[in-house]
């Protein structure tokens, strides 16, 4: 689509952008998605208040975000590359929590 000057009176451009409704149902989905895929990683990594986490942890969180957050947006960036992402996480950290809990300079290291 061809850009159109801004307007403050566009509403449509303003709320929806150049977006497609096609494009706009798909967001719906991928949203939906990303939303369970979050939720089974959040519940894989384990349970712990807020307070809680360590940095490690939190850097796992931001990670997420931020490969979650891209295919939201973008028709040409899929799904699959945030999945692999959450299951190397996943994986990472329980290998590090596993081996942290018998050797405490690595975890005090990490």
């Amino acid at each position: 689509m061809k850009d159109r000057p801004f307007s403050l009176t566009d509403w449509h451009r303003f709320l929806f952008g150049n977006a497609s409704w096609p494009f706009l149902l798909e967001v719906l989905l991928r949203t939906s998605v990303t939303y369970v895929l979050l939720i089974v990683v959040m519940r894989l990594l384990g349970r712990r208040v807020a307070g809680q986490y360590t940095l490690f942890e939190i850097s796992i969180a931001v990670t997420l975000a931020a490969a979650v957050g891209v295919p939201l947006q973008a028709a040409d960036r899929g799904l699959l590359p945030p999945v692999v992402i959450a299951v190397v996480v996943i994986v990472l950290q329980r290998l590090i929590a596993r081996t942290g809990s018998t050797h405490r300079r690595l975890e005090t290291l990490i």
